[in-house]
Parts: C-alpha cells; structure tokens; sequence
C-alpha cells in the first residue's frame, strides 16, 4: 500500500543516528537487536515520548514533529509498549475505563460522554479480542494475556493507524499469543501498517514482511524476511 510512515535520519544523542526507513499500508516491519541496542528507545521516539530528536518524520508524505504523546495518539499512532504494568495500563481503574480512555472524544457531545453508546462499544471490543474476564474488574486483576488484549482493544478502539509493538507477546501463554498474531493479521487487511519489535528472530521471520536490525545505534540492514536467516540476523 501507499507509504504511512517515512523515517529520515533519525537520530538521538549518541544513542541512535542516521535511521531510515519507510512504512506502508498493510505492511508488518521487524525490528530486532540485542538488549540494550536501541529498540524501546526507537518505539519512543516514534510515539514522541522523547524530547530533542535529530531527523524528519513524515505521515503521509507531510513532515510531522511528535513532540509528545499526545499529539502522536491524535495524528493516529499506537505505542504497545514493552512493560505494560507502568507505561501502558491505569492500574487504579476498570477494563471498560482502560479500553475506552483513548477513544473518549469519539463518544463526547459537548461536555457530555455517552455512556451507554461508550460501554456497549468497550463490549464489542472485549468480545471481538476473545477477552474472557470482567471488564469491571480491575485490569490488575487480569491475566497478563488479557491485560495485552485489552491494550490491543484501546487502540483499535481509538482507529489508530499506526501500531508500534514493543514485545508484543513477551511472558504470554500461547493461546494468548496466536490470539494477538490473529489481531495483528486482521489489522493489516484494514491498511494498518505495524512496527513489530521484538528479540524473537523466529517470532520476526515468521510474522512480519521485512526486517531491520539495529546494531551499533543504526540499522544494520531493512530487507525482506524472505531475503534473510536468522544466522544472518544474528551475525549483523
């Protein structure tokens, strides 16, 4: 599909420099490394959760600044973010609250939400994800595979068009994981373009279109899966 995303010379302190690459509807981009190669500080500055970034990134062909979150989840991007528990979850508060907080001005009418229209449209999500719990409970009280689901429905929920997974499917059973890859697939018939990271090669190989390895603060090498082994992926 037509390009959603363009990465130009990113770079942030001595950390990352020179990233390039393009993203594009209904395409699923890898991205692996060792620990400590850069990974979750990338996903960062692409969800604009870090200040003072060289380069120029581009939605849709228009250059874009991503000063914060905010301005990143209003232009249509998704950050799963690796430690779901402090970056990603209100731990004070239900799943119908967790689900529905990044969607809130589809359901505002002047100063009023409406509620039921709110929380019929939490179930359908709830229930289209497979999450089996409670949405009144406390998504502490989740399982760490429906506390993923229930994310995953946050941002559908809001119609990102951007997801950015970090370790999507890191810890989780693998009834859990096949349920997130059968999201991930749906997501990407409906032009959504996905940045999948992960430390997995095989979990990379086997679900996404290209790959790019980050080594020495830079990408290695942006290729397609079918273009690669995983000894190659572990020699960059």
């Amino acid at each position: 599909g037509n390009t959603l995303l363009s990465v130009r010379n990113l770079g942030f302190e001595d950390k990352l420099e020179n990233i390039s690459f393009d993203l594009h509807k209904g395409e699923i981009l890898g991205v692996t490394g060792l620990a400590g190669s850069g990974r979750t500080l990338l996903a960062n500055c692409l969800f604009g959760a870090v200040k003072d970034i060289r380069g120029k990134i581009f939605l849709n062909g228009v250059e874009t600044k991503l000063p914060d979150p905010y301005t990143a989840i209003s232009k249509g991007i998704a950050l799963i973010p690796e430690n779901r528990i402090t970056d990603s979850i209100f731990s004070s508060l239900n799943v119908n609250d967790n689900v529905s907080v990044s969607a809130l001005k589809r359901f505002a009418n002047a100063l009023m939400i409406n509620t039921p229209i709110l929380k019929q449209s939490v179930m359908e999500y709830i229930e289209k994800l497979n999450i089996t719990q409670d949405p009144e409970d406390n998504i502490l009280e989740y399982s760490g595979g429906n506390q993923q689901k229930a994310i995953f429905a946050k941002w559908i929920m809001s119609r990102s068009k951007i997801f950015i997974l970090d370790e999507p499917t890191r810890g989780l059973d693998i009834a859990s994981k096949i349920d997130i890859y059968n999201y991930i697939n749906d997501l990407i018939k409906k032009d959504v373009g996905i940045i999948f990271i992960s430390s997995d090669i095989e979990e990379i190989l086997g679900i996404c279109d290209r790959v790019a390895v980050l080594s020495s603060r830079t990408f290695a090498c942006n290729i397609s899966t079918r273009d690669i082994t995983v000894e190659k992926i572990i020699q960059l």
